[in-house]
C-alpha cells in the first residue's frame, strides 16, 4: 500500500514538473517574440509570415525577423533567404528601434496601442527583390518604366542586399560608378526605382491626399565620394523625390531630398513658385537659390555624415491650394529628432492641369558632370494613411491619437 502511494505521488510530481516546464518554455518563447501556434496551418492576425528557412521553417510567425540567421544546406537549391508574407493581414513591430542589422520597426501593422492605418504599403525590400516597387518584368528602362537604371546592372546599379540593413532582412544598395551613364529617355545619371501599382504604371498621389512616408538612408563611408571643390549648385544629387506625372512645369519635382555639395537637404518647390505664399522668408524672386532653412523652400539642411542611418518621417498633404503642408523629422542613428521647418501652402501645381499628381522615386540621381563612384543604401520604406486626428507612429506602424 505504501509502495503504491509512493508510486502515485512520484508520478503526479513528474507530471506536475512537465506541466511547469511546458508553461515556462511557452512563456519564454512569448517573451522573446518567438510565440507561434504549432497547430495552426493558416495565417492569422498575429502570425502572418510563414518561414521558408531558419529555426521556424514551415511555421507561421509574427515577423520575418524570426526566420533569419540561417545556414543553408548545400543540397537545398530552393532556399533563397527570403521570408514570404502570408495571405492574411499583417502584424506587429519587430524587435524595437535598435541600431543593429535586422532590428527596428516590423513589417506589418503593430499590435500595440493605436489605430490601424486606413492604408499601409511596405516598400522595404524584405521580399528579397524589387517586386514591391516594380510590377511586371525587371527589364530595360525602355520596356519597364518602373525603374531607371543600367539593367543588367553595370554602372548604374540597384541591388537588394542582406547587409547593411536597418530593419528587416534586406535593403536596397544603390551605386553610380565613375563610368555611370545617362539612361535612355532620361536626363542626368541615375539609378532609381518608381513605386508602381501595376506594370508600367506609377502609383499616383493626388490632390487632397494626406500621406505619411517613413524610411532609412545611409551613405557609404568608403564608397560615397563627394566631388571637390565643394559646389552646392553644380554638385547636386537627389536621393528621394516625388515627381510630377508630366514634369513639364516648375512643379516637376515638388518635394525632394537632395545632396548639394556636402549638404543634405529637403526642399519644397511649392514654396518657390507659389505667388500667393505670404511668408516673406520663403517667397523669393525666381529663380531662388538662397541656401538657408526657411528660404527658397528649404525645410532642412545638414552636413552629410557618412556611415550613419538617417531615419526620416515625412507627412504631406498633397494639394493645389493653400491647405497643403509638409512636416516631419529626421533622426540620425537613434540620436535627437530634428523637426523639419514646417511648410504650409501648395504642394502640387496650382495652375494645372500638368503636374497635379506625383509619383515616388528612390535611389540616386545626380549631375552627369560628377565622375566619382557613389554608393548608398535605402531601407524600410512605408507609405501610410491615417484616420483624422491621428498621426503615424513608425515604431508600431499604427496611428496614434493626436
Amino acid at each position: 500500500m505504501n509502495k503504491s502511494v509512493f508510486t502515485f505521488v512520484l508520478l503526479a510530481s513528474s507530471l506536475g514538473m512537465l506541466a511547469v516546464m511546458s508553461f515556462l518554455n511557452n512563456n519564454t518563447a512569448m517573451a522573446q517574440g518567438y510565440y507561434y501556434d504549432s497547430n495552426s496551418k493558416y495565417p492569422t492576425y498575429d502570425n502572418k509570415y510563414e518561414c521558408r528557412t531558419g529555426p521556424f521553417e514551415g511555421f507561421l510567425v509574427s515577423s520575418p525577423e524570426f526566420c533569419k540567421h540561417i545556414k543553408f544546406d548545400d543540397d537545398r537549391k530552393d532556399r533563397d533567404n527570403k521570408t514570404g508574407p502570408g495571405t492574411g493581414p499583417g502584424t506587429g513591430p519587430g524587435t524595437g528601434p535598435g541600431t543593429g542589422p535586422g532590428t527596428g520597426p516590423g513589417t506589418g501593422p503593430g499590435t500595440g496601442p493605436g489605430t490601424d492605418p486606413s492604408s499601409i504599403v511596405f516598400l522595404n525590400y524584405d521580399t528579397g527583390d524589387l517586386s514591391q516597387w516594380i510590377k511586371g518584368p525587371q527589364t530595360t528602362h525602355e520596356i519597364n518604366n518602373c525603374h531607371e537604371y543600367d539593367y543588367p546592372a553595370q554602372n548604374n546599379r540597384l541591388e537588394v542586399v542582406p547587409s547593411p540593413v536597418k530593419q528587416g532582412a534586406y535593403a536596397l544598395k544603390v551605386t553610380l560608378t565613375e563610368n555611370a551613364i545617362i539612361i535612355a529617355n532620361t536626363s542626368g545619371e541615375r539609378a532609381e526605382l518608381k513605386y508602381c501599382d501595376s506594370p508600367r504604371h506609377s502609383h499616383l498621389f493626388t490632390n487632397g491626399e494626406d500621406v505619411w512616408y517613413h524610411w532609412y538612408t545611409q551613405f557609404s563611408t568608403t564608397d560615397f565620394t563627394i566631388p571637390t571643390p565643394i559646389d552646392i549648385t553644380k554638385n547636386w544629387h537627389v536621393w528621394t523625390q516625388w515627381h510630377g506625372l508630366e514634369g513639364t512645369t516648375n512643379y516637376g519635382v515638388p518635394i525632394g531630398f537632395n545632396l548639394n555639395g556636402d549638404m543634405l537637404n529637403l526642399r519644397v518647390l511649392g514654396a518657390v513658385y507659389n505667388s500667393n505664399q505670404t511668408d516673406e522668408d520663403i517667397t523669393q524672386p525666381n529663380p531662388c537659390f538662397t541656401f538657408e532653412v526657411g528660404k527658397c523652400g528649404y525645410l532642412w539642411i545638414e552636413q552629410i555624415e557618412k556611415g550613419k542611418w538617417y531615419e526620416i518621417l515625412l507627412h504631406v498633404k498633397w494639394s493645389t491650394s493653400s491647405d497643403g503642408f509638409v512636416e516631419g523629422w529626421v533622426q540620425k542613428d537613434g540620436g535627437t529628432q530634428i523637426p523639419f521647418s514646417p511648410y504650409k501652402g501648395v504642394t502640387l501645381n496650382p495652375n494645372g492641369p500638368a503636374d497635379t499628381t506625383v509619383y515616388l522615386k528612390q535611389g540616386l540621381y545626380r549631375n552627369s558632370l560628377i565622375n566619382e563612384t557613389q554608393t548608398l543604401w535605402h531601407d524600410g520604406m512605408v507609405v501610410a494613411k491615417c484616420p483624422t486626428n491621428t498621426k503615424f507612429n513608425p515604431s508600431t506602424n499604427k496611428c496614434d491619437t493626436i
